[in-house]
């Protein structure tokens, strides 16, 4: 694991601290989960994980949960096949509205990573809630990264919609792996009647048996 501090920043009579803990690896088209641990434990806004594909100029955010103690975690999104490399960044806001950021971290994404989820974690990967940061985003799927898991989206403007690009998507995607499974099926019944010629032996009737003399 890789860990990245930011702090000590100060608030009145409390001082600060955020550790931020990103995977060694991402998996290709697989979750995976971020960490962070802030001090004081409580009385944040909203902590959130920003995240994108390295080279792409905008992020996307997912809200993250409390696991108590000033623990929080978040699971991104299944990168496509074409993502080699994952930028993260934790910000979190305090009751006043002050925001803080972390340093940008970058996962590498590679088809050996193997990662294990809770199952909290893996419902929460299956029921994402991706937000904007940029009206550009908006009818679009998340650049670099797969629909499977991705349910709604939050606009640049906050408001909370569901995700019909995805949806889109996921229906064609379901829809053509129910005409390749019926394609199958129907298959031998197309080479044996939909024009073809079928040959069926019938067995010869037994030869009538001689009289005895």
């Amino acid at each position: 694991m890789v860990a990245a501090a930011l702090g000590p920043a100060t608030m009145p009579s409390v001082a600060q601290t955020f550790t931020l803990t990103v995977p060694n690896c991402a998996p290709t088209r697989g979750n995976s989960v971020i960490n962070l641990s802030a001090t004081p434990e409580t009385g944040w806004s909203s902590v959130r994980t920003y995240f994108r594909t390295a080279g792409s100029p905008e992020f996307y955010y997912v809200e993250m949960r409390s696991a108590g103690r000033g623990k929080y975690w978040a699971a991104l999104p299944r990168p496509e096949g074409s993502t080699t490399s994952v930028e993260v960044q934790m910000a979190v806001r305090d009751v006043d509205g002050k925001e803080t950021r972390t340093p940008i971290q970058k996962v590498p994404v590679t088809t050996s990573c193997s990662l294990s989820l809770t199952p909290e974690q893996n419902g929460y990967a299956q029921n994402l809630v991706v937000g904007e940061t940029v009206p550009s985003q908006a009818g679009q799927v998340v650049a670099g990264f797969l629909c499977e898991g991705v349910i709604s989206r939050i606009d640049a403007r906050g408001n909370l919609k569901p995700d019909d690009s995805c949806r889109r998507i996921l229906m064609a995607e379901a829809a053509a792996a129910v005409d390749e499974e019926n394609r199958r099926r129907l298959l031998p019944l197309i080479i044996l009647g939909g024009g073809g010629v079928a040959l069926i032996k019938h067995k010869e009737p037994p030869e009538a048996s001689q009289p005895r003399p």
